[in-house]
C-alpha cells in the first residue's frame, strides 16, 4: 500500500512539474523571425516617442518635417569648492527632442547650431560654455549615458523616422541678468522663439 501510495504522489508530482514547464513555455516572448529591420526600428521609434511625450514638457514646436520638444530647462551650478569657476553664474541646460516623423532627413545639425539663448536684444546671445555641460555629466548620474546622444544632434543629418533626446548646451548667465531669457532656434526655414518665463527651473 505505501508503495502504490509513493508512486501515485511521484506521478502527480510528475504531471504538475509538466504543467509548470507548459506555463513557462506560454510566458516566454518570441521575435518573429520574418520581421523586417523597417518593422523594427518602427517599433523602436514608436516606443521612444510614446515613452518621451507621457511626460509634461514644456514647449513643443511642429514643423513640417519634424516636432521640437522642450522637455525641461535645467539651472546648472558648477560645484567646484577649490576654485571659483562659474562663481557668478548659472548655466542653463536644455532638455530637448527632435522627432523625424518624416520619410527624408532631417537636417539636425543645421538645427543644432542655430540654436542660441538671448535675451530682449535682438543681437544679443548668452555663452554656450562646453565644460559646463561636461562638469554636468561629470557630477550627474547621467555622465555614463548622455554623451553618444548629445553627439547625434552635431550629425549633419538624421535618419527618416527616427526620435533623438538629449540635455544640450549650457548658456552661462550671469546670476546679476534681470531680463527675460529666449530660447532661439530654426527649422524648415523658419525662426521660433521659447522663452524661459522662470529663472528658478
Amino acid at each position: 500500500m505505501t508503495h502504490k501510495f509513493i508512486i501515485a504522489a511521484l506521478c502527480l508530482s510528475l504531471f504538475a512539474s509538466c504543467d509548470l514547464f507548459k506555463e513557462e513555455e506560454q510566458e516566454t516572448i518570441t521575435i518573429d523571425p520574418n520581421i523586417t529591420e523597417e518593422q523594427l526600428q518602427d517599433s523602436r521609434y514608436q516606443f521612444k516617442k510614446e515613452q518621451a511625450y507621457k511626460e509634461k514638457f514644456l514647449h513643443q514646436t511642429k514643423t513640417e518635417q519634424a516636432t521640437i520638444t522642450i522637455h525641461n530647462v535645467i539651472p546648472y551650478r558648477i560645484q567646484d569648492e577649490g576654485t571659483n569657476i562659474g562663481e557668478g553664474f548659472t548655466y542653463y541646460i536644455f532638455d530637448i527632442s527632435i522627432d523625424n516623423f518624416s520619410a527624408q532627413p532631417y537636417p539636425i545639425g543645421d538645427f543644432t547650431k542655430s540654436c542660441s539663448l538671448g535675451n530682449g536684444e535682438p543681437d544679443y546671445a548668452f555663452s554656450n560654455v562646453g565644460f559646463a555641460l561636461k562638469m554636468y555629466y561629470l557630477q550627474s548620474d547621467s555622465a555614463e549615458t548622455q554623451m553618444p546622444f548629445v553627439e547625434k544632434f552635431y550629425q549633419a543629418n538624421m535618419p527618416p523616422h527616427e526620435f533623438y533626446r538629449a540635455k544640450l548646451f549650457a548658456y552661462e548667465v550671469s546670476d546679476d541678468n534681470k531680463t527675460p531669457l529666449i530660447f532661439h532656434f530654426r527649422s524648415g526655414g523658419k525662426t521660433y522663439d521659447f522663452t524661459v518665463k522662470d529663472k528658478s527651473y
